[in-house]
């Protein structure tokens, strides 16, 4: 079926639609996967996972429009991914404090 009049046709991928903004998208904000699966392996792997989740979100949210809620993600992400590397930090530190305990008091 062919349509005779042009401008009853349904827009193409390549046709300009009046009804969009002129303005190009921003760049989608970093979704830091990467700080998340390496916290993840590395580091603390329940929070790491946290933030796998919240980074594997933001793409999705920033193709459906939702940008805000695609910084918001993204945030979050790198909160938790930052979260899982200073526990593991403080967690190293608690334990060679306490290793160091226990060698002063055993030679006590």
């Amino acid at each position: 079926m062919e349509i005779s009049n042009p401008e009853q046709a349904p827009p193409t991928f390549h046709q300009h639609n009046p009804n969009e903004s002129q303005q190009p998208r921003p760049l989608p904000p970093n979704n830091y996967l990467a700080w998340a699966i390496l916290t993840t392996i590395f580091c603390c792997m329940p929070l790491g996972i946290v933030s796998i989740v919240y980074s594997s979100r933001v793409n999705n949210l920033w193709l459906m429009g939702h940008y805000d809620a695609a910084r918001d993600t993204a945030r979050k992400a790198k909160r938790w991914a930052v979260a899982s590397l200073i526990t593991t930090i403080l967690g190293a530190v608690l334990y060679g404090l306490f290793v160091a305990l226990g060698l002063i008091f055993s030679l006590l």
